[in-house]
């Protein structure tokens, strides 16, 4: 009943936070022109003198698009704010309305319940029939590239040249080119070649379009499988009393290099007891990177522990799920184990000594 009263109140708080913040203007219109590069705004009103931080999203499929000035803005009580975004468009676009979306967004936790809220200003642009060219979509089935073309226009096109390059950090992956192409009106044509990408990653294609008519050129992303980290510890074998360092290593599937951070999190009969992360690391691409961890073990018992691992790596976050086994601490065990490694040394050094008069006498 408790529960319920207090999301009651948080209900009332939401509603009425949602009725104090409005957006103007409601959306942005804009005509399409081939490159086209503007700035644009809009105002965050605050009509009850709001409190708090607002964060600020792109999504749709303009997203690429817009870029705004700031992605967090603090909300002061009694004033208004102004947010500016600049809109840069490519060479072409799919003819008619295409839509992007910036959200304004409020996160309230503090009754205990995790509320969202949204408001949203609209980006459109319209693309007219004049405007329209050949239309491409890249992707990949398996070990297949493929591209579809589709003629948008209810016009023939003519003496088509199409040249498209696949390519990863300047190496060149895939070449496709196909001359003096016919398209009868709305008509969509697949082309495809054997892809054989051993790595996953992101890469670019950079394609060319000539015509009688009309020619133009474009790059985008092209990406092939997913981030997918590996992570492996030394040993997961900690003693009682102390602070012990574990050292991991995360590899990374991805041909960009990408900023990296672990967590790790320590339970006992499903309670956290422990929380411990690293600072952000960056790990190049398809290459492996050592991190450390130091858990304490002062005031834990001996025994079985799950160890919980989240791994933020670029976009993703991978969760892994591993066993901390703590153990008493042998201190003669450890003295002997560390004094060895000098006496190692010593005698490496002497027999080195001893080669070296042996080699001199000699001459």
């Amino acid at each position: 009943m408790k529960k319920i009263i207090i999301f009651g109140i948080l209900m009332v708080f939401l509603i009425s936070f949602v009725n104090a913040l409005g957006v103007i203007p409601a959306d942005s219109v804009i005509d399409f022109i081939p490159h086209y590069q503007n700035n644009h705004s809009l105002t965050i009103l605050n009509g009850e003198d709001s409190n708090g931080d607002l964060k600020l999203e792109v999504s749709g499929e303009l997203a690429r698009y817009i870029h705004i000035s700031k992605s967090l803005i603090h909300q002061e009580p009694g004033k208004d704010n102004r947010v500016f975004f600049q809109v840069k468009l490519p060479e072409s676009l799919e003819v008619g309305r295409r839509k992007g979306r910036i959200s304004i967004v409020s996160e309230d936790s503090s009754s205990g319940f995790s509320a969202r809220l949204k408001l949203n200003h609209n980006v459109f642009v319209d693309v007219p029939l004049e405007y329209a060219r050949l239309l491409f979509n890249f992707d990949y089935d398996n070990q297949t590239f493929i591209v579809n073309l589709k003629n948008p226009r209810p016009d023939f096109i003519y003496d088509l040249d199409i040249d498209i390059l696949l390519k990863d950090r300047n190496r060149k992956i895939i070449t496709l080119s196909e001359k003096d192409m016919l398209f009868t009106p709305l008509e969509e044509i697949t082309l495809s070649k054997p892809l054989n990408l051993k790595r996953e990653g992101e890469f670019e294609i950079e394609y060319e379009v000539n015509s009688k008519e009309f020619s133009f050129n474009n790059s985008k992303p092209f990406i092939f499988g997913e981030i997918n980290p590996e992570i492996e510890f030394k040993s997961l074998t900690l003693f009682q009393g102390r602070i012990n360092k574990i050292t991991g290593q995360i590899s990374s599937n991805w041909n960009l290099d990408l900023d990296s951070k672990v967590v790790g999190k320590l339970i006992l009969d499903n309670d956290t007891i422990s929380t411990y992360a690293t600072e952000v690391f960056e790990v190049e691409g398809y290459s492996e990177e050592l991190f450390e961890l130091y858990i304490d073990c002062t005031d834990l018992e001996i025994g079985e522990y799950d160890f919980k691992v989240i791994i933020n790596h670029g976009s993703i976050k991978k969760e892994i799920n591993e066993k901390i086994i703590i153990e008493t601490f042998d201190e003669k065990l450890f003295k002997r184990q560390v004094n060895f490694i000098p006496i190692i040394t010593i005698i490496i050094v002497v027999i080195a000594l001893i080669i070296l008069i042996w080699l001199l006498k000699r001459k």
